[in-house]
């Protein structure tokens, strides 16, 4: 569940499958053409499958923050032996 104001970034993931279901995806910030990309690690495959769809998985993905800092409080005790 997503807070208000966390900040989430819209990725868009180019995922291809081949008959047999082995997939390859690729997709980054500006990606020119990421279905090149996951087509290239399809066709590495030493099988080399003819039949491939192409999909995009789009997806909300929460921004890291910076940590912040927290105060703890506590009482030291010496260890029993």
């Amino acid at each position: 569940m997503k807070s208000e104001d966390q900040k989430t970034v819209r990725v868009r993931i180019a995922v291809v499958v081949d008959e047999r279901g082995n997939y390859n995806a690729c997709g980054w910030t500006d990606a020119e053409d990421p279905v090149r990309w996951a087509r290239d690690g399809m066709e590495r495959d030493p099988q080399g499958s003819r039949v491939q769809l192409v999909h995009f998985v789009e997806a909300d993905v929460p921004v890291p923050q910076r940590p912040q800092t927290i105060a703890i409080s506590g009482v030291v005790k010496p260890a029993s032996n």
